[in-house]
């Protein structure tokens, strides 16, 4: 008798644990939390203290919806998605993405750009393609050239190796393509060359988008003030105590997941100090789910250094 009160104990413990994970794992998957975010940059000038930025990674076309009869795309006029409600609502003066809008094993490049018009008509919107947005279709394409052309008609710009003036005062917003399909120094040189153009047009802060975390380094060593990052999906999967358990390109217990991270880099006799905020992104990829690391909406306010 003893042994089948234990034994059934042991059974509703299991039960009870495996739904506690399941019921997180949804929700770490099918919600997003907002961050807001605060950081001060030592180049900025005065007249852009408080610039606001809504930050959107990897979204691999997961959405987020009020109620399931909001999946009718049809409905052109009532369609309003719960990430582009929120980013209304916060009323940012840009709006980036960093990557992979597509996931390269589903397309279905017409409810992508649904949400994306959505955006277009918040703020201003500048991209840059991530590996999935690059790597190649059956018939030989890609998401990001199956977009383009739509993508910019709608009003969201690529800046894929381009410079872009924010401000008068100095401010450019760099993009810097997905390595994919590029050598280590064929990519560096295009970063080298994108951020050289800003220079010789006036730059005196340099905000990079970049789907790639792992190379902070190199944004470092070419000043870059402050990157705006995806791709690692905060390891998508995080044990209590250890943290995130994978990164692609980092492999096992990543160094670089979510969150501000600084780092400093001597170049030509000097030492840069590099800013980058790594979003968690809001899709996932492989295995589909997430847990103890939630979809994550990021604002982030940049604030001049005194």
């Amino acid at each position: 008798m003893k042994n089948k009160a234990l034994k059934y104990l042991g059974f509703t413990a299991a039960f009870i644990l495996s739904f506690a994970i399941a019921h997180r794992a949804y929700k770490d998957t099918k919600e997003f939390e907002i961050k807001d975010i605060h950081i001060a940059l030592e180049n900025l000038p005065q007249d852009q203290d408080g610039l606001k930025i809504a930050h959107i990674s990897d979204l691999h076309n997961e959405f987020f919806f009020k109620d399931p009869q909001d999946l009718a795309f049809e409905k052109e006029s009532s369609f309003q998605s719960l990430l582009s409600q929120a980013i209304h609502d916060a009323n940012p003066d840009i709006i980036v993405i960093t990557g992979d809008l597509y996931d390269k094993r589903n397309p279905h490049i017409g409810k992508g750009l649904q949400i994306y018009k959505e955006l277009a008509r918040i703020a201003p919107v500048f991209w840059v393609t991530g590996n999935h947005d690059k790597t190649p279709l059956a018939d030989g394409s890609t998401n990001a050239s199956n977009t383009l052309a739509d993508m910019e008609n709608l009003g969201l710009h690529c800046i894929d190796n381009k410079a872009i003036k924010l401000s008068d005062s100095g401010l450019f917003m760099l993009g810097i393509e997905d390595p994919y399909g590029l050598d280590e120094d064929q990519w560096r040189l295009q970063l080298h060359r994108v951020v050289e153009e800003a220079r010789a047009k006036g730059a005196k802060t340099l905000i990079l988008l970049s789907h790639r975390p792992e190379q902070i380094k190199a944004y470092a060593e070419e000043g870059i003030d402050l990157t705006l990052s995806g791709h690692a999906h905060g390891g998508q999967v995080q044990a209590p105590l250890i943290g995130a358990l994978y990164a692609p390109n980092q492999g096992l217990f990543p160094t670089f997941s979510a969150g501000l991270y600084e780092m400093d880099a001597l170049k030509d006799g000097t030492y840069r100090k590099s800013l980058l905020y790594l979003s968690k992104g809001l899709g996932s990829t492989k295995l589909e789910f997430r847990f103890l690391s939630k979809a994550e909406l990021a604002f982030i306010t940049l604030h001049a250094k005194h």
